[in-house]
């Protein structure tokens, strides 16, 4: 890009599209197009004062350039460049700079235009927004330090246990140590089994076996089978089901995991004599499940970064009980798969509440089926 406006610039005119268009006509349609750039661009000639500037620059570095010069400009981003060293110092090459203004993350690049007798007379800055890439970069880093500090910590423990093993010692403990290898490598074997899922989801190529199925038979099975772990929590779970709710295409299993995922938090992070209310409905387009909890919440400054992977409000405690933190980022990923949205709100103490809507599409003239909770 900085190499084609160069080209430009330096003639200070664009190419020639026909002999009967005027210089004006020509100027008018080279601006319009240089105003649609999403890069911010400055022309500066050599005693710093600004010749050409589009709308973006100044929307990109949040100031009105107009009638600043050089040195005002790159004193206000704190760059360490001076005009005098683009302008006289030939080999210095295409200049580099990476800043943060407010929430947006700019690349910052200067090149210098040599004439035909080796002397530089103007100065681009082009501008970009590295927002993007900044916090797509920033999350695999953060997730390639998650990934190795959730398999390192099991892995210590199998290594320690294995090592004590080779001493002497009496069959009690031979077997707890026994015990707490084979539970650290289960942690490690759903661990990487999630990773594995969620490199799947978020594949080019993964594939859900969609069929119709009625919506609250699924909430009534996913009840069941979470019955007993609530029972044994001392807790109650309530199922209301509003009206009649029609058969739905979804990946039954995948469903079937988000719900009892969201089911299985509910249960973790609910006090004893607790309760856990599983609503179900549905709107002119979209069938819906509320499960909502009244156990200790999240606090609201937690609330929006509950869906990134291995993100925990309460990390020791979701270790102890054996999660990934995973769970929630897998779910999103197969409800959004279905084209519907998974949504929490939360208050800190009081409990949570978590909405997942599908989308009511059926492919077939088939009579539609009704279950009760």
């Amino acid at each position: 890009m900085i190499n084609i406006l160069k080209n430009i610039f330096y003639r200070r005119k664009v190419p020639e599209v026909s002999e009967e268009r005027s210089e004006r006509d020509r100027t008018v349609d080279f601006m319009s197009l240089f105003n649609c750039l999403s890069e911010g661009i400055l022309l500066f000639d050599k005693n710093g004062s600004i010749i050409l500037k589009n709308f973006s620059a100044d929307k990109m570095l949040n100031m009105n350039t107009r009638g600043k010069v050089f040195e005002e400009i790159v004193s206000y981003l704190k760059l360490d460049i001076s005009l005098e060293e683009l302008i006289y110092i030939q080999n210095i090459g295409n200049k580099e700079f990476f800043v943060t203004r407010g929430d947006k993350y700019l690349k910052i690049q200067f090149l210098s235009f040599f004439g035909s007798e080796g002397r530089a007379d103007r100065v681009i800055m082009a501008i970009s927004d590295f927002s993007e890439q900044k916090l797509l970069d920033d999350r695999r880093k953060d997730f390639v330090a998650n990934v190795s500090h959730e398999l390192k910590t099991p892995l210590t423990s199998i290594l320690s246990y294995s090592e004590a093993l080779l001493d002497d010692m009496d069959d009690e403990t031979r077997n707890k140590f026994v015990n707490v290898i084979i539970t650290e490598a289960n942690r490690m074997d759903r661990l990487i089994g999630d990773l594995l899922q969620l490199s799947k989801l978020s594949g080019d190529k993964f594939y859900i076996n969609k069929r119709r199925y009625s919506f609250s038979l699924l909430i009534k099975n996913c009840i069941e089978k979470i019955k007993l772990d609530a029972e044994n929590h001392k807790l109650t779970v309530d199922c209301y089901i509003v009206g009649e709710l029609p058969e739905v295409m979804m990946d039954v299993d995948r469903m079937e995991q988000v719900i009892l995922n969201i089911l299985a938090n509910a249960i973790n992070y609910t006090p004893e004599k607790g309760k856990i209310s599983v609503c179900a409905g549905k709107t002119f387009s979209q069938v819906y499940v509320k499960i909502s909890d009244t156990g200790i919440g999240i606090p609201e400054e937690y609330v929006n970064r509950v869906f990134e992977r291995f993100y925990r409000v309460d990390k020791a405690r979701s270790r102890r009980q054996g999660g990934t933190g995973l769970g929630l980022a897998i779910s999103k990923e197969i409800v959004e798969a279905h084209s519907g949205t998974i949504t929490i709100s939360s208050e800190f103490g009081k409990g949570t509440d978590v909405m997942i809507k599908l989308p009511i599409r059926l492919t077939e003239n088939k009579e539609m089926l009704y279950e009760d909770c």
